[in-house]
């Protein structure tokens, strides 16, 4: 039951730290226009149907900040395709105290940054509250 409490509070912890990145950029981040230079490929192994693995893409973005700074940077979110094209132009936001931390400002890729640490903080909490219960009902 501690190891179930432990996870749980891990997995809170950081669903709790994602969101509260993504809300800071949102309210936060600068908005410009950006050229997806490269698109990385990563093989994850074992996340596949059947275990199998399966390849993530993430795109990398080149812009200029607002004070004039060129920038190079992986996007935070990836994904199963790569949604976007080599050379194609996005709207991207960043952080300005981090330039380097920096996305696709899209509803999708929004939507998929904020949902996933949301959902990792609810399976955090309800395996933290699990693992009380059992303890308490032993």
């Amino acid at each position: 039951m501690v190891i179930l409490i432990l996870v749980g509070l891990l997995f809170a912890a950081l669903g709790v730290y994602g969101s509260r990145r993504q809300i800071l950029l949102r309210r936060k981040g600068q908005r410009v226009t950006g050229t997806v230079t490269r698109i990385d490929r990563h093989w994850d192994a074992g996340t596949g149907p059947n275990n199998q693995g399966s390849y993530s893409y993430t795109p990398v973005l080149s812009f200029q900040t607002l004070t004039g700074q060129q920038v190079e940077t992986s996007s935070g979110v990836g994904g199963s395709s790569p949604g976007v094209e080599v050379g194609q132009q996005v709207r991207v936001i960043y952080d300005p105290a981090k330039p380097d931390v920096a996305e696709i400002d899209t509803f999708a890729v929004q939507s998929v940054a904020l949902l996933l640490p949301v959902i990792c903080a609810a399976a955090g909490i309800g395996m933290t509250v699990g693992g009380i219960v059992g303890a308490i009902r032993r």
